[in-house]
């Protein structure tokens, strides 16, 4: 899986930016999947969930868009091992577990962690 994904996240990062419908419904699909995640957490009526969950996907696809960018900043390759773990690590530091619910937020970082460690 990890030798595919690069070569896919950036045709979905050129995807993204040129706007094709295939790339619009994937980003509304995404968005939909978020939202619904985001109204199970906090099931306050006065929440925005669809403002919510289309920044927060916004915000996530930054990275493949801006891929090449990320990776000169980091000096590493974001698809490559360092960077995704680096990533990964960083995202992790700044979203709130809370967010993801404890349980899926200890899943990733002991993921990350066992996966920094095979390498």
């Amino acid at each position: 899986m990890h030798r595919t994904a690069p070569p896919l996240m950036k045709y979905l990062g050129r995807a993204l930016v040129e706007g094709s419908p295939a790339a619009a419904g994937m980003f509304d699909d995404l968005v939909a999947i978020t939202e619904q995640h985001l109204a199970g957490d906090d099931p306050r009526e006065e929440s925005d969930h669809r403002a919510r969950a289309t920044v927060l996907t916004a915000m996530k696809l930054g990275l493949t868009v801006l891929h090449e960018h990320v990776s000169r900043a980091l000096g590493t390759d974001l698809y490559g091992p360092d960077g995704a773990v680096r990533v990964g690590k960083a995202q992790l530091d700044l979203i709130r577990p809370e967010f993801l619910g404890r349980e899926l937020f200890e899943q990733a970082r002991t993921g990350l962690e066992k996966f920094e460690r095979q390498r």
